[in-house]
């Protein structure tokens, strides 16, 4: 239903915009795509902030979010070949995270969180430097100039964060160090070979679960 939803739309403001602008038919196409990753990442994010705010954990949620993205812009990693797979694993993710931080802050203490923070930054710093940039097959990165760019901005980020997370930490914000640390660890399992088998894994036995649904409805 989403799907189609964003589809249909996507397609509409295409054709609206190339027709006021006299665009040709392969502008049109861009156009498309490049709705159809707005609108299905509104949506998205509507559905995330919808089922969040249900169960108590909108801003540890949203903190996980934008870790995790904020990373994947720079680092890559994998996509869904679908945006339904994509939207219940990504909000999976992003949701868990935000329940983990906000049900289980009280049994951090001071060690435990640096000690995680530590573990998650060491991590960082191994699987960017052995696999980041990781493309995927709209937008192939093989220039080694582009590479050793996004890498580059990816060891930026990592700075960033190591200041974001001892100020969160001096400060007390123990939620949002949770939050940020599991947001930057389920990017950088979308990154290593071992996330990459184990999403495919996923998406495979999603779509034989399909296939058997279609299969026992067509024999009713």
């Amino acid at each position: 239903m989403f799907v189609r939803f964003i589809r249909v739309w996507a397609y509409n403001c295409a054709r609206y915009l190339s027709d006021n602008m006299k665009e040709s038919h392969q502008k049109r196409s861009i156009y498309y795509y490049g709705f159809q990753i707005l609108i299905s990442s509104i949506v998205k994010t509507s559905l995330l902030v919808i089922i969040s705010l249900f169960i108590g954990t909108l801003l540890p949620t949203l903190v996980v979010l934008a870790a995790f993205a904020s990373l994947r812009v720079l680092a890559g990693g994998y996509h869904m070949d679908s945006y339904g797979k994509c939207a219940f694993f990504s909000i999976g993710m992003f949701v868990l995270g935000g329940v983990i931080a906000k049900y289980t802050v009280q049994y951090w203490d001071l060690i435990i969180l640096c000690s995680f923070s530590a573990a998650a930054l060491a991590a960082g710093i191994f699987v960017l430097i052995r696999w980041a940039p990781r493309d995927n097959p709209r937008r192939p990165i093989t220039k080694a100039e582009e590479i050793r760019n996004f890498r580059k901005l990816s060891f930026i980020y990592m700075c960033l964060w190591i200041i974001v997370n001892v100020t969160l930490i001096l400060m007390k914000h123990n939620i949002y160090v949770i939050s940020i640390c599991f947001g930057m660890l389920f990017e950088l399992l979308t990154i290593v070979p071992f996330g990459y088998n184990f999403f495919e894994w996923l998406s495979g036995n999603v779509d034989k679960l399909n296939k058997q649904q279609k299969f026992i409805h067509n024999r009713r």
